[in-house]
This record gives C-alpha cells, structure tokens and sequence, in this order.
C-alpha cells in the first residue's frame, strides 16, 4: 500500500505531535516556508470522507473547517484529519490516495491566528478525542511518496455554483471563494416555487457589481412529473420552443446574443433515448438558438453524444459547450472536450457545501472560456479584430520565482520602480535572487522583458504573490504627474494588452480596478494589495495614473478577437512574413490543439495557453529539425527579436519556446539554448556577457552534457552547472551569481 503525504513537496514540520508548553498537541502542523495559504492537500490513504465542513477549532463557514477520512481495512485501517482547510470533497465522497480533497485556508483567523498551515492528525481506528487513540503522524509516513501535482482531469481555475432554491447573496458566493454562477433562464415548474427561477436583471446585476462570472443554464421539467417532464423528451418542438424562451429570458437579464445557454439532461439516459429522443431535442434547441450557442448539461456519455452528433457549440478554444456532471459517470471527469464539470452535487442525504444559509452545487471551470456573459465573442472567426500594439518582448527568465502550488490566479497588477532603469536593466536586477524581489515583465519604451514564467509566483507582493500576476513600468515612480504617465501612453496600451491576454489564460476578470478599490477578480495596482488585502505598504502607481485612459485600452482588447482569430491578427500585425501559402484555413497541429499557417518567410504557431507568434524563417529550420511543437521545444512563447551588438548594429536574433530558446548570430547556424545550462548562461549575462554567443548545441559526455560558447563552455551535471570562460588561452571558473 502507497501512502501520499497531505502536501506537495517542499513542505516542513512547523509544530510536532507531543507536548507544546502547557498543552498537548494532538497532531502535526505542516507548512511551507514560502506561505501555505491555498496550497492544495491530498488524501494520505483511500477511504470515504466521514465528516466536511465547519468544525470547533478549524473555522468555517462552509466550505471551511475540516475534512474526516475513514480508511477500511483494505485501505490500511484508521482516519486522518486535515484541519484548516476549505473542503473540496463532500460528506459520503470514496477518495483514493494521493486525490486533492482540499485546500490550505487562507484566512489567518481560521488558522488560530498563526500563519496558515494544515493540522493533520492520524487516528488509530475512527475519530476519537484526544488520548491514547490519536496517533504520531509522522512515523506512518516515514515512507510516504509526494503526492501528484493535479487530480480530477488537471488542475482547477476555479470554480462556480449553481443552485434554485433561492437567491444567494452573492457577496457570501465570492466571499466562499467562487468565481462565476450558473443562473437559470427557465421558469420554475408547476407546484416547485423555485426562488432561484428564473434569473432577473436586478439579481444579475448584483452578481456582477461583486465581480462574479455569469453562465445561464436551463432546466424545467424533471423525470417523472406528468406536467412537466424531462425537457428532452419533448423533442423538436419542444426544443425550439424552450429554445426561444431561454434566449428571451437570458436577454432580459442583461446576457448578450453571443452567450452559450446549457440546457440539462438530467437523468441517466441510454443511446436509444438519446437517439429517439434527446438529439432532436437539441436540433430544435440548434434552430431557435443557433446551434453554436447551444450547450448540453449531462453525463459524460451524453456530452459526448451531442459532441458527436453536432448538436453543440465549439467554443474558441477548441472545447465543446459541454457541461458534464459526475453523476452516472462513474464519479469522474471523462470529457476533456468540456468547460464544466459538476464535482459537489447538492441532494437531501449528502448536502452540498452551505453559502448564506443555503446548500449549492459547486463546478470546476475547466477553460478560460466556459460561456460566461463577460466575454465578447465573434460569430465568425476574423470579425471584431484587435491587432495587438506593436512591442518587442525579450526572454530574461530567471530563478527570481516560487510555485503558485494550486492558487487560482486573480488579479493583473501594475508596478512603478522608484527609479530610471529599462526594461532590460531592472530585469538583471530581478534575475539576482539576493535581491528578493521580481515581477513577470518589466516594460519600457515598447520593450517587454519575460522575467518570471506566469505560471509561478513572482516575488513581488509578498502573501499576495500566490494569485497574482505582476508587471512593473521601468523607470516609473509613484509620484508621477497625469502628463509624466500620458507620455508613455504607448506602454499603458501594451501593458493593457498583456493584462487581458493573461486574463483570458487563467481566467479572471478582465476588470479594471481603480481607486475606490473594491475586493474581486481583475486588473489593478500595488496599492490594491495593500489597501484591499491588507497586505504591505505600498502605494504605487500612484493617485495620478490615468485608468481611464488605461481602462479604455482593456476594454478594447477585452472585446476584440477570439482566441480562434490570433493567427489572423498577427499576420496583420506582421508584414514582413509576406504572402501566405498552403491550403486555406488553419493546420491542426499533431497535438490537435495548436494551429498553424505558412507563410513567405515563416510560419505563425497558434496556443491556446501561448497565444500566436510568427517564427521567421531563419530560424524555423531548427525548429523543424527538432520536431516543431511536438519537439523539446514546444510552442513560441514570444515573438522573435532582433538583437543588436554595442554599436546598435544587427547582431542576430532570438525567439523563446516553452522549453528553451533559439539563438542565431548573423552569419552563423541557429543554437538550441535550454534548461539549467540556458539559466546558467542568462545568469552571465546572455550574448552580452562574457562567454558570448552558443556555438554549438548540447553535446552528450560521461553523465551529462556541455554547450560551447564563443569565449567559453557550460558544463551540466546532476550536480551544479559550471562554466569556464577562456582568458589568455586557459579555461577558468566564472563567478556565479546565486
């Protein structure tokens, strides 16, 4: 039998089971030393969850508290404790080792008043009250493996609650830590009296006013009531009818034409009935509606008979508007094709997770577009194109970082830097770890340098690192005049620009947040940190920066181009490729996700977590040569730059990929640059520092491997990296930067 630890790696011990002063502690705190709040916690052994929720000692409301396992025999016998937690499992759930079933709560008061942190216990044969029954942890996991970094189908964005019975307070739903609701636009069958059906525009609107997503839903008849029976038996009229009234209702409350409506198969239907029944349901829902803003709620079988027949939309990343349903499918996400998944399901012996008195259903999101009313999306692919603000972005990442460790990602935030550096500059700064401190970009004069990866933390907004992104404005300061900030109007637009595309990426709101600051999801300031969440002092950008005219440029990109058009808009933006060539539309990719087209001089790649970058065709011979996308290099992950040597000639060029960089200095073969051997050289100072350009690619030797540089060589082992620099004909050691 395996047993997981309850956290990922890197965690440590912060209090002990045994006596601790005048008390005795009944369990063993664990934490990390970089902040634990949100960071997710595993089942150390499969069994089934016996008590979730609040609980005397670790908080609540609801979905805070605690999480009770019950192990059987077969399993390893006993029951663990998780304590501190928000719960992400219910009452009567079967967990297997090694699940994420929570999260480390946040919130300092839940957490005794100490920094957060999970209080696990181990219980000899089921809870007990403290004594002789309650175990040391530590020595069961003496041979505990870590656990994986993700369950369920991959990590979660976040999440969103559906519910009839009543209208939620929705500053209680984000108070709870959800993102969106899924509203009915169907009225409330005979005799139910349904508080939640349908949807109004006033309730909407205070949906909205607290910065939740909206997803409008539909279901009014249910399994074997006379008068109204299940929607999908009434086949095609009764499509297009319910059809019609799920548009009129969603239109009333304020949803756009260009919004998805799901309506619900809810029950455990077979192929026959789907094929009796149920699809031409769907096609009479396809002529009232359209058949791309027709989406499915079910099981994983149904959503992949509507995907099949083609009675659902395709969202713009390649999904389906499928919203699945673990009932009647095994316990589990078996559509990948889906942008929702309905993980806590609210019913009478195993209620949901309580909000403001009342029990929900709560749903992972699963894409950045899952139906929600905030986005603006095209009927066709190339209408409503925003070509994005001409920049040249340059790869400076560095080990200035930490992992996010399961955080959803929440707010964009501006930075100023109390001083006159570029974009290039304030970036070395951040590569040195010594000076604790670093943020995703810096931006200057249409320069953008890539500093830290958004998938981790940067080092910039201390507890608040965890769910931020971060982007500061080189040689700006806090002081700043209305008419110092309107000068660099240029960089407002592309800072805007990559607050929206890293929006869409993880999923938050594309809101601009500007003093009167209120707590939600968007784009904001140094100062919303400080005086939102507490945290810190700082007060940048300052009280004359001008998000009017920098809220202006996010909605513009907010609104603009699909995911699905990205190729479209960077050709425009980049006339040197040249004619296009090749068949009409765009190549699916081996992965069948990405998408290219050819071109004169280069090709465009296309990702829905990259974006679009053209790849010229000096370099795109290496990138075939090492398998494109498939390859270790993976998709581009910036456009290519053109660098220049001291004399502000043209030295060469370089484009970053998911996995490394291709170097090419004029005249000369194009290098692979990647891994520690690629941080090593970042960290001397890239081209321009001492070793110089990359002169050949990694070359295999004893357990490692070396790179050759002009004026030196990079060594990799499983120990640390070395690099010799060659001064007067030897080879010497160069100073490391930690």
């Amino acid at each position: 039998m395996t047993r997981y630890w309850p956290l990922p790696r890197g965690r440590i011990v912060t209090s002990r089971f045994g006596s601790r002063g005048d008390d005795f502690h009944w369990g063993v705190d664990l934490g990390r030393p970089d902040g634990s709040g949100g960071v997710p916690v595993y089942a150390v052994q499969a069994g089934t969850v016996a008590f979730a929720g609040p609980a005397s000692g670790f908080g609540g409301p609801d979905p805070a508290g605690w999480v009770v396992v019950d192990h059987p025999t077969e399993d390893g016998g006993g029951a663990t404790v998780y304590g501190h937690v928000i719960r992400e499992v219910a009452v009567g759930d079967r967990v297997e080792a090694g699940q994420r079933i929570a999260r480390i709560n946040p919130d300092y008061i839940s957490n005794g008043g100490v920094a957060p942190h999970l209080h696990f216990e181990w219980h000899r044969h089921s809870w007990a009250p403290p004594g002789s029954d309650r175990l040391d942890p530590l020595p069961l996991l003496a041979e505990a493996v870590d656990p994986p970094s993700s369950t369920n189908g991959g990590s979660r964005m976040s999440t969103a609650v559906d519910f009839a019975a009543r209208l939620i307070d929705p500053v209680a739903i984000k108070a709870a830590g959800h993102s969106a609701v899924l509203v009915y636009v169907s009225p409330s069958r005979p005799g139910a009296g349904f508080g939640a059906k349908p949807v109004t525009k006033e309730y909407a609107d205070r949906l909205k006013a607290v910065g939740l997503d909206i997803v409008s839903i539909w279901q009014y008849g249910k399994p074997g009531n006379a008068q109204a029976p299940s929607d999908w038996t009434t086949g095609y009229d009764g499509g297009h009818r319910m059809g019609r009234q799920a548009r009129e209702i969603h239109s009333a409350a304020g949803g756009s034409d260009r919004c998805p409506i799901f309506f619900a198969v809810d029950e455990d239907i077979g192929l026959n009935e789907w094929n009796d029944r149920a699809v031409d349901f769907f096609r009479g829902v396809n002529d009232s509606i359209g058949g791309e803003w027709t989406g499915i709620y079910g099981s994983s079988k149904v959503c992949a008979w509507a995907i099949e027949d083609g009675v659902i939309g395709r969202t713009s990343e390649g999904r389906y508007w499928a919203w699945q349903t673990r009932a009647w499918s095994g316990n589990r996400l078996d559509t990948p094709e889906a942008v929702l998944y309905q993980r806590v399901i609210d019913t009478p012996s195993n209620p949901g997770p309580l909000i403001d008195g009342s029990s929900v259903d709560v749903n992972d999101i699963l894409a950045a577009d899952f139906g929600q009313w905030s986005i603006v999306r095209a009927a066709t692919q190339g209408e409503h194109i925003v070509n994005a603000p001409a920049y040249t972005e340059l790869d400076r990442m560095g080990n200035s970082r930490s992992e996010r460790w399961g955080a959803r990602v929440t707010n964009f935030l501006l930075h100023t830097q109390e001083g006159n550096g570029t974009a290039e500059s304030l970036a070395a700064y951040l590569n040195n770890t010594a000076n604790d401190v670093s943020y995703h970009y810096t931006l200057r004069d249409g320069i953008v340098c890539a500093v830290v990866d958004t998938d981790y933390a940067s080092w910039s907004v201390l507890d608040a690192n965890s769910h931020t992104i971060n982007l500061c404005f080189a040689g700006s300061r806090a002081s700043w005049s209305r008419d110092d900030w309107l000068a660099i109007e240029d960089d407002l637009r592309i800072a805007a620009w990559l607050a929206v595309q890293d929006a869409k990426k993880y999923g938050f709101a594309s809101d601009v947040i500007a003093p009167p600051y209120t707590r939600r999801d968007g784009i904001s300031d140094h100062k919303y940190v400080t005086e939102c969440l507490g945290i810190g002092t700082h007060t940048d950008v300052g009280w004359n920066f001008p998000w009017g005219v920098f809220e202006s440029h996010v909605r513009e990109f907010a609104g603009g181009t699909p995911i699905a058009g990205e190729i479209g808009a960077k050709a425009a933006a980049s006339p040197w490729l040249g004619p296009r060539l090749g068949p009409e539309g765009e190549m699916k990719t081996a992965d069948g996700v990405g998408r290219f087209v050819q071109f004169m001089h280069g090709y465009i790649y296309w990702h829905p977590s990259t974006g679009a970058h053209p790849i010229p065709g000096s370099l795109f011979e290496k990138y075939a040569e090492t398998g494109w996308e498939a390859g270790p290099l993976g998709y581009p992950i910036t456009d290519h730059t053109v660098l220049r040597d001291p004399k502000d000639e043209v030295w060469g060029e370089v484009q970053g990929f998911q996995n490394g960089a291709l170097y090419r200095r004029n005249g000369r073969p194009v290098h692979r640059v990647h891994g520690e051997i690629r941080e090593r050289w970042n960290r001397s100072g890239f081209e321009n520092g001492p070793l110089g350009w990359p002169t050949s690619d990694e070359i295999p030797f004893d357990t490692g491997t070396y790179q050759e540089f002009e004026n030196g060589r990079i060594y990799w082992t499983p120990k640390p990296t070395l690099a010799l620099v060659t001064v007067g004909g030897r080879a010497e050691p160069l100073h490391d930067t930690p």
